[in-house]
């Protein structure tokens, strides 16, 4: 599914698991301290990545938008919690 939403989509994707890399690594690694110019290069990638996402054909968005909803941790433990029999709120 993913191979088949435009270049701009994986862009876009790519750049988002960069920055939440750093910003995992900014947050919990005490050894990290960004550099102004760190700081900067980021800031332009989200940037850059939230005009390509934008830029994208609507429907690619859409289905990268379901793509997301139900590839995530959350709704594969709730399809694991219904096959299971476990029906409570989830």
């Amino acid at each position: 599914m993913y191979d088949l939403l435009a270049p701009r989509i994986h862009d876009f994707a790519d750049a988002f698991v960069q920055l939440q890399d750093a910003r995992h690594m900014a947050d919990y690694d005490p050894m990290v301290r960004p550099t102004k110019e760190q700081a900067q290069f980021y800031t332009e990638l989200a940037d850059q990545s939230i005009k390509a996402l934008r830029s994208a054909p609507n429907n690619d968005r859409k289905a990268f938008a379901a793509w997301v909803l139900i590839t995530s941790r959350g709704a594969k433990e709730a399809r694991k919690r219904v096959k299971g029999g476990d029906l409570r709120k989830i």
